[in-house]
């Protein structure tokens, strides 16, 4: 048992909360979440032209599946892979409105227990200082996405290491720096996945550069686990229990799925880190990193505020802009002052 337990497995239990998509699952290796059930749930079909359309309405799930089922989405391998799965007989990737057969759909009916019914992800990785910004020439909104999530599974690897590297300099506890060793393990096996995953949708992928400082201060290590560890880890990794549920490609949620556990382990360490530098810096400059805190939530929001693409939604199991940003209030509700 870790000695770094709280707040680590406060943040978890929050992680979890709002991770609740609406359908109870075990989120692999985290808990089970007890805040929603599904009562009932059946198959049914619509026709291509139907399934087209909810890149713009979505799926009417009470005429589709009938009273009281209010959750619904596409399940359908064939559809999905007429749509996005062999770029080079589909290469601008249009929805195949004339398919000849009917498309699948997953009908629920959901009693949850909180008002929260969140889903998907858009985070995906840990950005050390000095990493170039990311630049794909993908010819698709969902190829330049995998591109992005892979370059930013493999920039994880070098954050890690470089943590790992203050945190030997600065003397800090055995367990917290093989804590961080983990980490970078983590990282690289999910780098790996997403490149294949990336590679199959014919995606072209970009290796992250980094312009390593060296020596930095104990304060610089906790400006960049405020931002990217307490801030985007910690989201990223609800978000990957979401994706883990709602991305439509099968091989998408396995691999999502593997990675789950490790992501929530991450933002774990993310906040045992920052309670063990807490104490060992002064009291200006842990009024500068809440600050850095609350900042790195607003811009978070800013970004989410963009609405991705249909295809990235459906296949990815990326959440709309508003649902988005209502989880990510939730997630940090409290840390600052949030609009609704």
């Amino acid at each position: 048992m870790r000695s770094f337990k709280s707040p680590a497995s406060d943040i978890l239990q929050r992680i979890l909360m709002v991770a609740a998509t609406g359908a109870a699952m075990t989120l692999m290796g985290c808990n089970e979440c007890p805040t929603s059930e599904v009562v009932a749930s059946k198959a049914a079909t619509v026709d291509a032209s139907v399934a087209c359309a909810s890149v713009t309405t979505g799926l009417d799930c009470k005429a589709i599946c009938g009273g009281g089922y209010n959750s619904c989405s596409v399940r359908d391998d064939a559809f999905l892979k007429a749509w996005y799965g062999a770029p080079e007989s589909n290469p601008q990737f249009v929805c195949p409105q004339d398919y000849s057969a009917q498309v699948n759909v997953s009908c629920q009916q959901i009693e949850r227990d909180t008002e929260l019914t969140f889903d998907g992800c858009v985070v995906d990785g840990r950005r050390p200082d000095g990493l170039a910004t990311f630049s794909s020439n993908n010819d698709s909104a969902l190829r330049s996405y995998l591109a992005e999530v892979t370059f930013l599974e493999a920039a994880s690897v070098i954050a890690f290491e470089h943590i790992a590297a203050d945190l030997a300099r600065f003397g800090a506890p055995k367990e917290l720096l093989d804590w961080a060793l983990r980490a970078r393990d983590d990282e690289r096996r999910h780098t790996n996945a997403a490149a294949g995953l990336a590679k199959r949708f014919g995606a072209a992928l970009v290796a992250p550069e980094v312009l390593t400082a060296e020596n930095r201060s104990l304060f610089a290590l906790a400006l960049e686990n405020a931002v990217e560890g307490e801030v985007r880890e910690t989201y990223g990794a609800a978000l990957a229990l979401h994706r883990a549920d709602c991305a439509g490609d099968d091989d998408m949620r396995a691999h999502l799925r593997n990675i789950a556990a490790d992501e929530c382990d991450h933002a774990a360490f993310s906040h045992a880190l920052a309670k063990w530098i807490a104490p060992r810096l002064t009291r200006i400059e842990r009024v500068m990193l809440e600050e850095a805190r609350e900042r790195a939530i607003e811009t978070l929001l800013e970004e989410l505020a963009i609405e991705p693409s249909f295809d990235i939604r459906q296949i990815a199991g990326v959440p709309s802009a508003t649902v988005a940003q209502k989880m990510a209030r939730a997630l940090f509700a409290g840390e600052m002052n949030l609009a609704a």
